[in-house]
């Protein structure tokens, strides 16, 4: 699943927004960490090896990706006091999604639409989608079974 940082809904996406109870709102996911913090600033050796990881996740997808070792160990060895090299050890995350958890799945479906490409139309329509669907679902069984 991709990730995102958040994205506006207008209520001029909703089919429910004929019932004139709909208002604008922010979609969302975010991930509190709790930890210790451990400060390498003095290890060259930690920094050197995180930056070696951090490139290669991020050049993975490229076709032909970049190396830290492409560049001269004299260029990284000038740039390194200027890097602080910072670790968190987790031991507790919070996380929240509010992605329209809340509306029907008409809504949802339009807003899927609505948003195209981005990423949080992909959550939307693996998560929340299916999610308004079985809700939906068991509230027509209860309503089934009070009549």
């Amino acid at each position: 699943m991709t990730t995102f940082d958040e994205h506006y809904v207008s209520p001029t996406w909703l089919p429910s927004v004929v019932t004139g109870e709909v208002a604008p709102t922010w979609d969302y996911i975010t991930v509190h960490c709790h930890g210790e913090l451990i400060l390498h600033n003095d290890d060259a050796e930690w920094i050197r090896r995180q930056l070696a990881l951090l490139t290669e996740h991020h050049e993975a997808g490229n076709a032909a990706p970049w190396h830290l070792a492409e560049a001269s160990t004299e260029w990284v060895d000038r740039r390194m006091p200027a890097i602080a090299g910072v670790e968190v050890r987790i031991s507790r995350m919070e996380a929240k999604a509010k992605m329209s958890q809340n509306k029907s799945s008409v809504d949802i479906a339009a807003e899927i639409e609505r948003l195209g490409d981005h990423p949080a139309a992909d959550f939307k329509r693996q998560v929340s989608l299916p999610h308004a669907r079985a809700r939906e679902e068991l509230l027509g069984h209860i309503r089934q079974s009070r009549a």
